[in-house]
């Protein structure tokens, strides 16, 4: 813009006043309203609600329906130094409204050991696993708990290879009745009429 356009427009708008004081009615009016905006945010940023996740203040910001939060910091550097968050057991929807190293695992606040369970393993049960004999279903179908001296540790065998009889034809144990009628000392799991096993 030139000077005799400014010339123009400023004696339009101020009539008989001079350019100074139109520039200063100006830069007045600029300066007074980014103070008043400014002033406007900070009250506004002192009076905010926080939510979980949520930048805070002082533990006054932070709200919940069903948990206490904290102003703290949650251990994210992204969303700021401090935020709402609650600490161990506390209810949670993202790992941002735990405290610290709290991890949200299933909408519960907790340590990342307790969030991470080592996996279950399956307990071992087919040939030469160790086991418990007399206990439910110790070994794989087909094999036996075979005990040796101590009573609460035996391993998982084929019969055969636990009693050395019961194979199909061998006469059956005294105390298997001649059946047909089950027989765990054979392999087969049963005794003929014959007293032998099937």
């Amino acid at each position: 813009m030139d000077d005799r356009r400014f010339d123009g427009w400023t004696r339009w708008i101020a009539g008989d006043a001079s350019r100074r004081r139109v520039l200063r009615g100006i830069v007045g009016g600029v300066a007074a309203w980014f103070v008043t905006s400014r002033a406007r945010l900070e009250v506004s940023a002192h009076h905010t609600t926080a939510y979980a996740g949520d930048p805070c203040r002082k533990d006054s910001d932070c709200v919940a329906a069903d948990a206490q939060l904290f102003c703290a910091d949650n251990g994210f550097a992204y969303d700021g130094s401090l935020n709402c968050c609650g600490y161990e057991q506390s209810r949670c929807n993202g790992d941002e409204s735990c405290c610290g190293q709290l991890v949200c695992y299933q909408s519960a606040c907790l340590n990342p050991s307790e969030a991470n369970p080592p996996p279950a393993v399956a307990p071992c049960t087919g040939e030469k696993c160790p086991c418990t004999p007399n206990t439910a279903n110790p070994c794989d179908q087909g094999l036996v708990c075979c005990g040796g001296s101590d009573p609460t540790q035996g391993t998982c065998m084929p019969l055969y290879s636990c009693t050395g009889y019961g194979l199909p034809g061998e006469t059956c144990p005294a105390y298997c009745l001649p059946g047909p009628t089950q027989c765990g000392s054979c392999v087969s799991g049963y005794c003929t009429i014959d007293g032998v096993c099937g």
